[in-house]
């Protein structure tokens, strides 16, 4: 009997070698957090696309916030914020007219319902890591729903940025961001190992968490790996920002094309009613669910997929100027999906809600992902986006 979880069969088309990554040994790993920031937005996809995949007009999606941990240093950083409550505030001046919390007619809708310093300082009595106790802030670029509000942490947390994101972006940044505060900028001779083809550095010193610098989608724009365990067999978690925004940006791919049966979880929560919703409550760490949904691999690049493909991404990457240098930003993807070919590396990227679907989140650590099976659950479920298995295409078989 199949089970609910897994992709079924062979691919439809013979998978290319996967390139090896050459990640450093070390016995060193750090615990990682995701932290739902209550920032949601919705765009039309075509703003960012050109062209929707069919029943994907609407591009919904939250920001997520990392902690992450390394015990044996007693050290604890967040990597990216979320966007902060009163995101006017540090939203550049020419886009304010274009975005709104509640006119469903504006380019970008938003919604906050809180900031990460708030959500950590009020679980202090269950889990004990408060704003305090953030070493460090990694802002993996310079945009107003990945920043927050710096404001809210101690002056002794330090804020890490990438190479010539200050020269670049210095005047959109709030004063209270950077004022009585360490600020480091990372220079490109900080990078000097190479990780799955990005340039890396080394944060803890130790080879349990990489910064990656991953240009593109715009000056000084960052990834991380972060090693979460290193027995029985070392696995990791690939924090991937901004350098994909929906996961049908990297899949399938050349390494993992799309099987002959794709499973996923067909899901009837929407982002769109927390957005249309000012005063909505704070939301669940999980989605509500309907049963597991299989699918003929060929109906889905046939009659789904735009280029009708089973080894191109649903969606190309963004030309400019929604990102800063397209050739960068493509080739930064096309890196990306190596790291999502190999078993062992869990891919994160900031907007994927489908994460919110599978993985533990905050105060839970997302380390036992391998070892429960997450990445096969979570491997194909963005196709909820699309029209897939709907009244339109009534594509598969359901089962228990």
């Amino acid at each position: 009997m199949y089970t609910a979880w897994e992709s079924l069969n062979s691919p439809l088309d013979l998978p290319q070698v996967t390139p090896g990554l050459s990640i450093p040994e070390s016995s060193a790993t750090v615990d990682v957090r995701i932290i739902n920031t209550t920032t949601y937005q919705r765009t039309k996809t075509e703003n960012l696309f050109g062209k929707a995949v069919i029943g994907h007009e609407n591009l919904s999606f939250p920001s997520y916030s990392f902690l992450i941990s390394n015990a044996q240093m007693g050290v604890n950083i967040l990597f990216d914020l979320g966007m902060r409550r009163d995101w006017w505030k540090s939203c550049p001046p020419g886009l304010t007219e274009y975005i709104s919390d509640y006119d469903p007619r504006a380019s970008l809708q938003v919604c906050v319902e809180t900031d990460v310093a708030d959500i950590l300082d009020t679980d202090l009595a269950e889990f004990g890591i408060t704003s305090n106790s953030i070493a460090a802030v990694i802002w993996s670029h310079h945009h107003f729903d990945h920043r927050g509000d710096m404001s809210r942490f101690p002056g002794h947390t330090k804020l890490i940025v990438g190479p010539g994101l200050l020269k670049a972006h210095g005047h959109e940044l709030n004063r209270s961001d950077v004022e009585g505060r360490e600020v480091f900028e990372l220079a490109e001779q900080d990078f000097p190992l190479e990780i799955g083809g990005f340039p890396a550095h080394d944060a803890f010193g130790d080879g349990s968490f990489y910064l990656l610098s991953c240009p593109g989608h715009t000056v000084g724009h960052f990834a991380a790996l972060a090693r979460v365990t290193s027995s029985p067999k070392g696995t990791y978690v690939f924090l991937g920002a901004d350098c994909a925004h929906h996961c049908g940006e990297f899949r399938p791919s050349p390494y993992e094309p799309l099987p002959q049966q794709v499973s996923f979880r067909s899901s009837n929560y929407s982002f769109d009613n927390i957005i249309s919703t000012p005063q909505s409550p704070r939301s669940p760490t999980t989605f509500v669910t309907r049963k597991p949904v299989l699918c003929a691999g060929d109906f889905v690049a046939q009659c789904v997929h735009p280029r009708q493909s089973p080894t191109e991404p649903f969606y190309q990457t963004p030309q400019e100027p929604v990102v800063h240098n397209y050739v960068d930003a493509h080739d930064s993807v096309q890196k990306l999906q190596a790291f999502d070919a190999h078993e062992e590396v869990l891919v994160c990227i900031s907007h994927d809600s489908t994460l919110m679907n599978v993985l533990p989140f905050y105060p839970n650590t997302i380390n036992q992902w391998y070892r429960r099976r997450y990445k096969q659950r979570l491997k194909w479920e963005f196709l909820n986006d699309f029209d897939v298995g709907g009244k339109k295409f009534g594509c598969g078989r359901r089962f228990l």
